[in-house]
């Protein structure tokens, strides 16, 4: 009270509306975990740990966990992080504790340090994840951005390897005026399962919502066919001059569109109350795309931020890009969950908050390799 500061007032003020019948406790609550986390560090010091060893471990693990939503400037937390993936990696080598621990025949407890080591939590699909609990809450719009994933996926890929240029054309065309008339072939099979797409989401919207959103879904997809790559085994030579021309800063503001992570986020946002775009998570994406695709990208002689780094930085190499972009990556996916999880730092709803991380989760997921478990 003596600082004058208006938050503190109406912290106090909040905590004698939530106890005005018995009164405001004299002690602030400490969390139970963390309470069990002094308990180990004072077994640690007492030399007690032999004793507490399974208990010490699930603590530790619970640390691990808690450290995958790490905000921007918690530097702490990223060293706590490194400290128990080291204890949990030992852990894991030689095994945990006797067959008579209870936590190791109860949960299987080296299974799940395991999984938690291999397996990076934002590399992880919620309802997947705990898919024995799974509930159908917003499963429309997880079928939509799980589907349109799935889609824009098998696209890009039929557009950078597989179609030749007169295929990729007559697409290109047929998805902007949304007519299949001359499509055969995987380009058939493209065209009709974005068609399909389309006309599912916006009669289930139609449902729910009572307003048609077909042309809405279609200029989406329709925009992003300007972006989509030319075949690799054709225009390498246009490529090469569009390289030697291109900065960071221009290929990343095309290339946050061509990654198509709105493609995901906006059909998604119609069965919520609001939405709006955000650059984080289509920045991620990008990177993500890029820092594994690089090596392929080299032969076909195409774009890159991994490469274009290197053009801007002539001392840099190949491994100094890739950790510049290791480290962009960690920072935007920190900002992007403490934009996704924390109130007051967005005029978003809570559910578009948690729509983008849901959309970085499945490009994480795409794009989950070694390299990104950290």
């Amino acid at each position: 009270m003596a600082t004058g500061n208006k938050d503190c007032l109406a912290y106090l003020q909040s905590l004698v509306e939530t106890c005005s019948n018995s009164g405001v406790p004299p002690t602030c609550p400490v969390d139970e975990e963390l309470v069990k986390l002094g308990l180990a560090n004072q077994m640690q010091r007492l030399g007690l740990a032999e004793q507490f060893t399974w208990q010490i471990e699930d603590i530790l693990t619970k640390v691990y966990k808690a450290t995958d939503l790490i905000f921007p400037g918690e530097y702490e937390l990223e060293e706590a992080r490194s400290f128990s993936r080291k204890v949990l990696e030992k852990v894991g080598s030689k095994g945990t504790g006797s067959d008579n621990d209870p936590l190791t025949k109860s949960f299987n407890f080296q299974t799940m340090i395991e999984h938690e080591l291999s397996l990076p939590w934002v590399a992880r699909l919620d309802h997947l994840e705990h898919r024995a609990l799974s509930l159908p809450y917003d499963s429309d719009i997880r079928m939509v951005v799980a589907k349109s994933g799935i889609l824009i996926t098998v696209a890009d890929d039929f557009f950078d390897t597989e179609g030749s240029l007169e295929e990729l054309n007559i697409l290109t065309d047929a998805v902007r005026r949304w007519y299949a008339r001359g499509l055969s072939g995987h380009s058939k099979v493209i065209f009709d399962a974005l068609d399909n797409l389309a006309k599912e989401t916006a009669a289930n919207h139609q449902q729910q919502n009572g307003t048609d959103i077909t042309c809405f879904l279609k200029q989406i997809v329709s925009g992003l066919t300007k972006y989509w790559p030319f075949p690799a085994r054709t225009e390498t030579m246009l490529r090469v001059v569009l390289l030697a021309n291109t900065n960071t800063d221009e290929y990343l503001r095309n290339g946050m569109t061509s990654v198509a992570a709105y493609t995901l986020a906006l059909p998604a946002s119609c069965f919520l109350k609001s939405s709006l775009r955000n650059a984080d998570i289509i920045l991620v994406t990008r990177l993500l795309n890029d820092i594994q695709s690089y090596q392929k990208e080299i032969e076909d002689g195409k774009m890159n931020y991994v490469l274009l780094y290197m053009k801007e930085n002539p001392d840099a190499d190949i491994d100094d890009s890739i950790a510049f972009i290791r480290d962009l990556l960690e920072n935007k996916r920190k900002e992007l969950m403490k934009h996704a999880l924390m109130d007051g730092l967005s005029d978003l709803p809570l559910a578009s908050r948690q729509l983008h991380l849901s959309c970085l989760k499945v490009f994480q997921m795409f794009y989950n390799s070694d390299m990104l478990k950290m």
